[in-house]
């Protein structure tokens, strides 16, 4: 099939995809997984899937609107991400800045690269020249702040035979608790498997030093947005301070954003948001930012695109797994022995499960 397909349309449904149990961080609590389902439509026939994940759902609205904009830019337009960006730049400069736009964007790119490398008839991975077979990766569906004592037996329940790394959500109110709960998951999963933790931005600078410094005791894999994640100046005066990593990236909106953390030295590792970044076509320029300053690249969020970003980039580390949309898409990604590994399905290899999409539609 010919790989050149032109912009017919879009079609997005909002979905809240039921969680298994709802998760507590330090900025928020999530009961479920508001989400858009995104359908590129080519002239060809090729539909190119993507979706957009918000923590809330009242905001679903704009970011919907913000894709159906830009759609209705693109009709009948060349479906070449590179050509598509250009074209939106022009269109949007004097708009400026990120977040919503970004995200919307990144919704059209995403679905974008799905479908060319459907037309292809080839896995994304290896339309983007990837040539490993497999990812590492971490249990984060779970792990909240919640009942402490319960947290081992719920470490033992998400890791199960599957997984060699998990992280664990922190920002209790009082610092022993903090130190209670990685002490009863690391006693529950034993020391060979990996350990993460997070503390969603709920710390102030000062706190953040002084809470990070006890937890440098438990040779954790990192330390995950300790405090606000505009602040790289924080960041950067964090790193030279601790002993275990830092890890950010999931709440930085640009490359340009990226580029700006490596120069400061604001952390060990990084993480983009495949959405929050602009899109499959803004993650390989950050990608080839990390594979030039030898920084390890995790993914945050969106597995099923992230496992293929993961495989074709030279320096990855970690994928980050969260089990929230199984209940709609047929097929989730299979894992096995610490490792994801992908499918042989052309584009990102993902699905609806058609009769759930309008059980949980909203």
């Amino acid at each position: 099939m010919d790989t050149k397909l032109t912009f017919k349309g879009v079609n997005i449904k909002a979905v809240l995809a039921p969680l298994p149990a709802p998760l507590r961080t330090g900025s928020g609590i999530l009961t479920h997984a508001p989400v858009l389902l995104v359908d590129i439509l080519s002239k060809e026939g090729v539909v190119g899937l993507s979706y957009l994940f918000s923590p809330r759902e009242d905001l679903l609205k704009c970011l919907k609107e913000g894709i159906d904009a830009i759609a209705a830019l693109l009709i009948g337009r060349e479906m070449d991400p590179a050509k598509v960006s250009d074209y939106l730049d022009s269109e949007f400069r004097l708009f400026g800045g990120s977040g919503i736009l970004t995200m919307a964007r990144a919704a059209i790119d995403m679905a974008i690269w799905d479908a060319i490398s459907k037309a292809r008839g080839i896995p994304l991975y290896k339309f983007l020249g990837g040539s490993k077979s497999t990812v590492s990766i971490y249990q984060s569906s779970g792990l909240g702040i919640g009942n402490i004592i319960t947290l081992g037996g719920e470490a033992q329940k998400l890791i199960g035979k599957e997984f060699t790394a998990i992280k664990l959500r922190l920002g209790y109110p009082r610092i022993e608790d903090d130190l209670k709960a990685i002490k009863i998951v690391r006693e529950a999963i034993g020391n060979e498997i990996a350990l993460m933790v997070d503390y969603n931005q709920c710390l102030s600078s000062g706190e953040a030093l002084r809470r990070c410094r006890f937890l440098d005791q438990f040779d954790l894999t990192w330390i995950e947005e300790p405090i606000h994640a505009e602040d790289l100046e924080g960041y950067a005066s964090l790193r030279q301070e601790l002993i275990t990593p830092l890890q950010i990236g999931e709440n930085l909106f640009s490359p340009t954003e990226f580029n700006r953390s490596i120069l400061m030295k604001c952390s060990q590792y990084l993480m983009p948001d495949v959405a929050k970044v602009g899109g499959v076509s803004n993650w390989l320029t950050v990608a080839d930012l990390c594979q030039r300053n030898s920084i390890p690249l995790s993914s945050h969020l969106y597995p099923e695109f992230s496992l293929h970003l993961l495989l074709s980039t030279k320096k990855s580390h970690y994928l980050e797994y969260v089990n929230w949309l199984n209940a709609i898409i047929e097929d989730p990604i299979r894992i096995e022995d610490g490792v994801c590994i992908p499918s042989n399905l052309p584009g990102v290899g993902m699905a609806w499960t058609l009769k759930l999409v309008e059980k949980y539609k909203i």
